[in-house]
């Protein structure tokens, strides 16, 4: 299997050299400081063409009534699999860039619920940041 891994990009194009959880922490920082409310949705796909799979997770940042902007990380891999392992290679690459970013967000005092994914609810102070 041949891996190849590019940087963080938003939806524009602009590529990020900082790893996902500077630039989560940044954006969360930003964010309130312009007193925005944010929802954060981690998420991932695939497509196959011919031997190659390319898979893209995306870190989605939701202003509540503001709109919203993403940080998009894409891989391609050069091999052959079902498609039920290709959906649980989807399904860990969200799982891994959740855990990444879940300290930066216990560490700006979000609070957790368990459904079928990780929900974040509102953040209850921000004035402990």
């Amino acid at each position: 299997m041949e891996t190849q891994q590019q940087t963080w990009q938003n939806m524009h194009g602009k590529i990020f050299q900082d790893s996902i959880t500077q630039l989560v922490e940044k954006a969360i920082i930003r964010e309130l400081a312009d007193g925005h409310r944010l929802k954060v949705c981690v998420g991932s796909d695939s497509h196959v063409y011919g031997d190659a799979i390319n898979y893209a997770t995306a870190v989605v940042f939701i202003r509540e009534g503001k709109g919203a902007f993403t940080f998009i990380r894409k891989e391609r891999e050069i091999q052959s699999i079902s498609i039920k392992e290709r959906m649980l290679n989807e399904v860990n690459k969200s799982v891994e860039i959740a855990y990444a970013i879940c300290s930066v967000l216990m560490l700006m005092v979000w609070k957790w619920r368990y459904t079928q994914t990780l929900i974040p609810t509102r953040i209850s102070n921000p004035t402990l940041l």
